[in-house]
């Protein structure tokens, strides 16, 4: 090791000696007249070259120190490597969220309508999208099972895990015919900003924005599943953290962790950044179900959470940073469907409006748990929705 790292002082030495010269000829000192490198040539690719001379000095040398005219330059090279393989790590990390987000609606909108959609409606069947998250798994099951009570010789097809963006595009593109979507979700479909306003205002307003596209927004389910931003309880206390605005000064020192879907929307990441002046550590991307994983191995600091999440109910560990301001929009659940789904199949619209309120969101709270207890297995949900509704026509 000892010779490695000598041959590599060599080498840095040596490497320092000819860009000396190089630039000494480009000053024009006379003696030096036979090292002009024409249009700056040889300049050039030294300068190119020294990032990788260092990134490779780094691997053997610790650090560095060399002497000018009495004046000293402390190269530490380890702290230089560490930093750009951590920024590294937030480009790369943040160009595959993005394409993640792309691909998911890409297909879709390559692909066009689906022409076998009539075709689906007139044999009295319907595809039922869903998220990534156990939360939409089980919504995806209580649609289908509401439907098939309520609507005579229905068929009910679940695409489900489908996907964030995919299922905004696939219904958009008749490739599925209803799923569950939030408010905050629609507004930053539209662009539009509905914080303040009522939870019927806002679903008005989605509704007109969507009847161009064929899309209908229908009655609440009444749960809610608004973001939140979780930190362990002592990082947080160590750097006097309790609200967002107080992660401006604390997050260099913080890792984030997302999923991808979140990384790359303005009401959530890109918009917590811009609005607190937010530049963390590293941000990690994570899978939605992962997010606790990458905290219990202290690969994160500061997570996205749902306020669904049983993990955050009575924790010790961790705490939910307070939203003053607050930067979220409210994300109440809420069946979106084809509109021509709803006008082919008789009975379609009347039962999905019966799932009016039939879930509150400390009820979802325990949906959740109990789906990340057990599994996200079909049968556990559907079982779920079974009891949410037959509960629900005993209180009726």
């Amino acid at each position: 090791m000892k010779s490695a790292q000598f041959s590599l002082i060599i080498v840095f030495i040596f490497y320092q000696v000819i860009l000396i010269f190089l630039l000494l000829a480009e000053l024009g000192v006379p003696w030096l007249d036979f090292l002009r490198a024409t249009d700056r040539v040889l300049l050039l690719l030294a300068l190119a070259v020294l990032p990788f001379v260092l990134l490779a000095s780094s691997k053997a040398l610790r650090s560095l120190t060399l002497r000018f005219s009495g004046q000293e330059l402390h190269l530490e090279m380890g702290e230089l490597s560490d930093r750009l393989d951590l920024e590294l790590k937030r480009v790369r990390g943040d160009v595959s969220g993005r394409v993640s987000n792309a691909e998911q609606a890409v297909w879709p909108i390559l692909a066009g309508d689906d022409i076998s959609a009539p075709q689906r409606w007139a044999e009295s069947r319907v595809l039922i999208g869903s998220k990534m998250d156990f939360s939409h798994v089980f919504f995806s099951h209580l649609l289908a099972e509401q439907i098939e009570r309520n609507v005579r010789d229905i068929q009910c097809e679940l695409c489900a895990p489908n996907g964030g963006l995919k299922d905004f595009a696939d219904l958009r593109y008749r490739r599925i015919d209803m799923y569950v979507e939030f408010t905050g979700t629609g507004c930053q479909l539209y662009g539009i900003d509905m914080r303040g306003s009522s939870v019927d205002d806002t679903i008005d307003e989605l509704d007109k924005r969507s009847a161009v596209h064929g899309i209908r927004w229908l009655r609440p389910l009444g749960a809610s599943e608004n973001y939140c931003l979780a930190m362990r309880r002592d990082k947080a206390k160590e750097l006097g953290v309790k609200s967002l605005s107080d992660l401006t000064l604390a997050s260099p020192k913080l890792v984030f962790s997302g999923d991808p879907e979140f990384l790359n929307r303005h009401d959530c990441y890109l918009g917590l950044l811009n609005t607190y002046k937010l530049r963390f550590k590293a941000t990690e991307v994570c899978d939605i179900n992962d997010r606790y994983g990458m905290l219990e191995s202290g690969e994160a600091d500061v997570f996205v959470g749902y306020e669904t999440d049983p993990q955050l109910a009575n924790s010790r560990e961790l705490i939910v940073l307070e939203d003053r301001d607050p930067f979220f929009p409210s994300y109440h659940a809420v069946p979106i469907a084809r509109s021509e789904a709803l006008q082919q199949i008789a009975g379609l619209e009347d039962a999905l409006r019966g799932l009016e309120a039939i879930i509150a969101t400390r009820d979802l709270i325990n949906v959740v748990f109990e789906l990340h207890t057990r599994g996200s297995d079909p049968a556990v949900a559907r079982d779920m929705a079974r009891r949410y509704l037959d509960r629900s026509r005993r209180q009726n």
